[in-house]
């Protein structure tokens, strides 16, 4: 019913401009499986971990196709209908690499008006690039140009509708997917150039009636979660093996506290910034919308939660429960673990440190939680004009 007061600004304007609330966990779970509803039973059957379908440029260009309907698909072992990319609830991952182009023909079979976004992009917001406030109308199709800057950073970033105002509903359906922008292992010693990289992409879904629901989404219903679409899949690793995770909440409502635990997280990039100094911690928080591209080392041959850990966004916000997201089984022929860089991508900072303060300014953000409603400084958002707060 509440947004946190922690999570970020683009997941609080997502919020507002749906005019929805948000989806949370409660009850504690066993299993980190969740209930779909009282008419959907959940399978228990652990799958292995999968990667979605790749489309990746060549030459500068990638040309995509995406068709946005609503479809019955697989989750949890059921027959669900879901929004759907392609048919797919977990839709391809689109890979380029700086300075290049995407077309992209976006195919409106919904009964209501759609449109995309990417989530990050330095990209011109006019015309037929990355323009949020299209409407993109039943039947349909557009065409998308997006020119990609030569210096657009490497790293993680996604995909996802940003119809306003009928955003959140949408992508809690299941309309959002990753985007990878090539170049982070570049900065990697060369002995770890070709590491395994492997996308987590976090979702969770609810049930009703078959579907899940697009209109009064209860943010304290319990919830799903899934990486890849999966419920708690395998995760295979060697021990001492190095893999790259590309970790993303690409969901619409809910944030995560992910541990793996004994399994330090080593930090090259966040929100698609590379870092300057890679950094260790043992815990990432992801309100909606973040990445975390983190390298991993393989622990002692056994079997390894990769959790959610219990989280409250606060007294008016919601309060989720740990629930397992994947399982890592490292087993096999054990590596010695390569030697992890310390330094990074310091090119894409500029140390602002010791500038000079030019003015500072308040910013507060509130709700109505009566009216689901929100504000900035103690204004309701205005889509029209732009001004300075």
């Amino acid at each position: 019913m509440s947004v946190s007061r922690l999570i970020t600004l683009s997941a609080l304007v997502l919020a507002a401009l749906s005019g929805c609330g948000t989806t949370a966990m409660t009850g504690k779970q066993s299993t980190g499986i969740a209930p779909a509803s009282p008419d959907v039973p959940v399978s228990l059957t652990q799958p292995e971990f999968r990667q979605p379908r790749e489309l990746s440029s060549r030459d500068g260009r990638l040309h995509v196709r995406l068709v946005v309907e609503q479809r019955v698909v697989q989750l949890a072992g059921q027959n669900v209908r879901a929004l759907t990319y392609n048919g797919d609830y977990m839709p391809p991952t689109l890979r380029l690499f700086p300075g290049d182009r995407l077309d992209l023909d976006l195919v409106n079979r919904l009964g209501e008006h759609t449109n995309l976004h990417t989530h990050g992009w330095h990209v011109s917001p006019q015309d037929s690039s990355d323009n949020i406030y299209l409407h993109i109308m039943p039947g349909q199709t557009y065409h998308y140009t997006y020119r990609l800057p030569k210096d657009l950073a490497p790293g993680t970033y996604w995909y996802h509708s940003h119809a306003h105002p009928i955003s959140e509903p949408q992508v809690f359906a299941g309309l959002s997917g990753a985007i990878v922008i090539e170049g982070l292992n570049r900065y990697l010693p060369p002995v770890l150039h070709r590491t395994a990289e492997l996308l987590i992409a976090l979702k969770d879904f609810q049930v009703h009636k078959g579907a899940i629901p697009t209109a009064n989404i209860d943010s304290n219903a319990p919830t799903n979660r899934t990486v890849n679409g999966l419920l708690n899949p395998i995760i295979h690793i060697r021990p001492g093996e190095t893999q790259m995770w590309r970790l993303a909440n690409i969901g619409a409502n809910i944030a995560y506290h992910v541990q793996l635990p004994g399994v330090r997280f080593h930090v090259i990039a966040q929100d698609a910034n590379p870092v300057a100094r890679v950094w260790g911690t043992d815990t990432l928080l992801m309100p909606p919308g973040s990445r975390w591209d983190v390298l991993v080392q393989g622990p002692p041959a056994g079997r390894t939660r990769l959790v959610t850990l219990p989280y409250s966004t606060g007294k008016d916000g919601d309060s989720y429960p740990e629930a397992t997201l994947a399982t890592l089984v490292s087993g096999g022929r054990a590596v010695t673990p390569a030697r992890l860089p310390t330094t990074f991508a310091a090119r894409y900072f500029d140390d602002l440190r010791k500038d000079p303060i030019a003015q500072r300014r308040v910013i507060t953000f509130s709700e109505n939680t009566r009216t689901n409603q929100f504000f900035i400084n103690g204004k309701l958002f205005d889509p029209l004009p732009v001004r300075l707060v």
